[in-house]
């Protein structure tokens, strides 16, 4: 997967302490080659066999520093690709 980002931001206070990342941007499938099932079944492409969108796409990341090695972070990253068509 590809992906293109359009923005970021950083947010981080004078003792550094807090901090606050957001990205957004445009997603594309790359390279996605499937086999249903997964050792005997039939290959198939989700970008050549089938098309798919670009999706947008955007992360948080959130986190506070507790002493000097530790730091607590929370990271929210939703991402789906869907790609839709028909086989022979």
């Amino acid at each position: 997967m590809s992906a293109f980002l359009f923005s970021a931001v950083s947010v981080a206070s004078a003792q550094d302490r807090w901090r606050v990342d957001v990205e957004n941007g445009a997603a594309i499938a790359g390279y996605n080659d499937v086999r249903i099932p997964g050792d005997t079944g039939t290959k198939f492409s989700l970008t050549d066999d089938l098309a798919s969108d670009t999706a947008y796409f955007w992360r948080a990341r959130a986190g506070v520093r507790l002493a000097p090695k530790h730091v607590l972070s929370a990271l929210v990253a939703p991402l789906t690709i869907n790609s839709g068509g028909s086989f022979d």
